[in-house]
C-alpha cells in the first residue's frame, strides 16, 4: 500500500511550530515515506479557519496514496509507527485519544461532547485513514459545522466517526501513547516530559503508575506558543535522544 504523511501550517510559523521537528523525525523512523507540508498557498484557498483544515489537506493526496496520515504540525514522531499501518489493513481509520490515563486533558478536565466516553473523545492531531468517504464527510461537515463547535475539526470528527470501522491506537489499556494521551496526571505538557525516560533500545516511554508506556508521538498542542517543542521541556536523556531523531 502506498503511504504519505502530511500537516499544514502558516510560512510564518513553520519553525516555531516545530514543523521541521516532524518532518525530519517522520524521515528518520519511515525515511520512504514522503512528507506533503501545506503552508499559506494552500491555507488561503479555504474558506474556513486555519484550526479546521484537516480533511482538506489529506484530500489532496487520497486520489494517488492508499493511506493518508494527518499529523498536527507541533508533534515530533518518537518511534516506529508501522502499527498504524498494519491497523489500516483492518480498519478505516486511525485515531487517536486527548485526554489522559487520569481522566484529564493534562492540567484541565476531561473533554468529551455529546456524553461521548471521556477514554474514546478523539484529538483531531493524529489521523490516518483509507476511507475516500471519510475524508470527504469531515471536510463536508467541517464546511457546515465547524465554526459553530468548540474545537472545529476535532468536534466534526468526534461526531461522524462511529460511522467508519476504526480503531483507537493509543487507548487507556494499551501500552502507548499518540500524543496529548501521555500527559501525566494533571501536568502540563513540559512537566509531564521532564518524566519520560529512554530504554536501552533507544525508545521513549513514560509510566502512567501503572505500567511503561511507549511515547511514539510527543504532540505540544494547545493554541500558538512561541516555541514548541523546545528540547528544553526535557531531560537531558530525552533531549540526547530527540537530537538524535531530529538532527542526525
Amino acid at each position: 500500500m502506498t503511504i504519505a504523511f502530511c500537516t499544514y501550517v502558516s510560512d510564518k510559523y513553520y519553525y516555531s511550530f516545530g514543523a521541521d521537528k516532524l518532518v525530519a523525525s517522520a524521515r528518520y523512523f519511515h525515511p520512504d515515506i514522503p512528507f506533503f507540508v501545506y503552508g499559506d498557498h494552500e491555507i488561503s484557498k479555504f474558506p474556513l479557519p486555519i484550526e479546521s483544515l484537516h480533511p482538506f489537506m489529506m484530500n489532496k493526496l487520497k486520489t494517488k496514496y492508499d493511506i493518508v496520515v494527518y499529523i498536527d504540525a507541533d508533534s515530533i514522531i518518537c518511534g516506529d509507527i508501522t502499527s498504524v499501518f498494519t491497523a489500516l489493513e483492518k480498519h478505516e481509520v486511525v485515531c487517536v485519544r486527548n485526554n489522559n490515563d487520569y481522566g484529564k486533558a493534562g492540567c484541565d478536565k476531561a473533554l468529551s461532547q455529546q456524553n461521548r466516553d471521556i477514554n474514546i473523545y478523539l484529538n483531531a492531531g493524529f489521523v490516518a485513514t483509507t476511507s475516500k468517504d471519510f475524508i470527504a464527510e469531515w471536510m463536508h461537515n467541517n464546511l457546515l459545522f465547524a465554526e459553530i463547535t468548540p474545537f472545529g475539526s476535532q468536534s466534526v470528527l468526534n461526531t461522524i466517526i462511529d460511522k467508519y470501522h476504526w480503531k483507537l491506537i493509543d487507548g487507556i489499556d494499551d501500552d502507548c501513547y499518540y500524543g496529548v494521551s501521555c500527559l501525566h496526571g494533571e501536568k502540563s505538557h513540559w512537566q509531564s516530559w521532564k518524566d519520560i525516560q529512554v530504554d536501552e533500545s533507544g525508545s521513549l516511554y513514560l509510566n502512567n503508575g501503572t505500567k511503561d508506556k511507549a511515547v511514539k508521538v510527543l504532540h505540544h498542542a494547545g493554541g500558538f506558543n512561541p516555541d514548541k517543542l523546545g528540547l528544553y521541556m526535557f531531560n537531558d536523556e530525552v533531549r540526547r535522544r530527540l537530537t538524535e531523531i531530529i538532527y542526525r
